[in-house]
């Protein structure tokens, strides 16, 4: 479930690179369009209420906060340093991620997912290497800045997601995050329509929609519903099979070969995936699985929390 959503998110790269409208734009359109299918969801659901709870609804603010600013940041990165160097800090939100879990959500680190975290994290140098070693490599402190916060960010909406899963519907979840994806960024649209950023084409409007509707609702709920089924130090780690799956994506969508070290770093970081997810396997068939989470849609009255929990919920 987590593999194919990351695999899904991997798409968003080569896609929109056949797009010329404003990154900040393209994601508004992308975000409205999939929170568009999951609002009569949500109000099939009945979550509303919970969502606006004294206790959940801070909660739910930041994790919006973190999910959009995590994101701006990244963009940010990526004008003021180089992509390697942007990729590589902002896929450091695992190191994050196994250092915090279990200070803040009481969920142990196992050494299986230290030993598949530093494999993936070679993984990633390999393949960001070539970029750290040109000789046009190009840095400032706030490209460094903006991507170390936003590494730092991911980590954070990581945790923050792990822990909402425990009380709110993973519909609920996805169309909270579309939804502040698209409000928080929107400004920074206009912002860059104002200054004479060209409009949208029709072609940007069929991509951006394409994104939406196809890959970006259907890759959030998967990554949402699938971080409250196994340890979030796992779900993050998995997250770096999105870099590798974009270079091979591209090979068939624009026509890049991927490097040799773009092969040989995703071939690490497969390898990180398959250890967590043989351990998970491991784990359920000894009976281990994660507490009780609210499930996309509510379970009838009397029904077991932990049914919902112990099906097929392979990574």
């Amino acid at each position: 479930m987590v593999t194919a959503g990351f695999l899904l998110v991997a798409f968003t790269g080569p896609l929109v690179r056949l797009a010329t409208a404003p990154e900040s734009v393209l994601i508004v359109i992308r975000m409205v369009s999939a929170a568009l299918i999951f609002t009569p969801l949500l109000l099939r659901a009945g979550s509303v209420g919970r969502l606006v709870q004294p206790r959940i609804f801070p909660l739910i603010l930041l994790f919006g906060a973190l999910s959009a600013g995590g994101m701006l940041l990244f963009f940010i990165a990526l004008r003021g340093t180089s992509v390697a160097i942007a990729m590589f800090l902002f896929f450091t939100s695992p190191v994050y991620v196994a250092v915090l879990a279990p200070r803040t959500l009481g969920e142990p680190t196992s050494k299986c997912a230290y030993g598949a975290l530093g494999i993936a994290l070679a993984g990633m140098a390999t393949i960001v290497l070539p970029g750290l070693l040109s000789e046009t490599l190009t840095v400032t402190a706030w490209g460094l800045i903006a991507a170390i916060l936003a590494g730092l960010m991911l980590g954070f909406y990581t945790l923050l997601l792990r822990r909402l899963t425990r009380s709110v519907g993973s519909i609920a979840l996805t169309w909270v995050e579309l939804t502040l994806d698209a409000a928080f960024v929107l400004p920074l649209a206009v912002v860059q329509l104002a200054l004479g950023a060209g409009l949208p084409t029709g072609r940007d409007w069929a991509i951006a929609l394409a994104l939406g509707v196809g890959v970006t609702a259907l890759a959030y709920f998967l990554l949402i519903e699938g971080a409250g089924r196994i340890p979030v130090q796992h779900w993050a780690i998995l997250s770096y099979l999105s870099p590798v799956a974009g270079p091979l994506y591209a090979l068939f969508i624009l026509g890049e070969r991927p490097s040799a070290w773009t092969l040989l770093g995703g071939a690490l970081i497969v390898a990180a995936g398959v250890m967590v997810a043989v351990f998970d396997t491991r784990r359920r068939a000894a009976g281990l699985v994660p507490s009780a989470v609210a499930p996309g849609l509510s379970p009838p009255a009397g029904a077991d929390p932990g049914k919902h929990n112990g099906g097929d919920d392979r990574s």
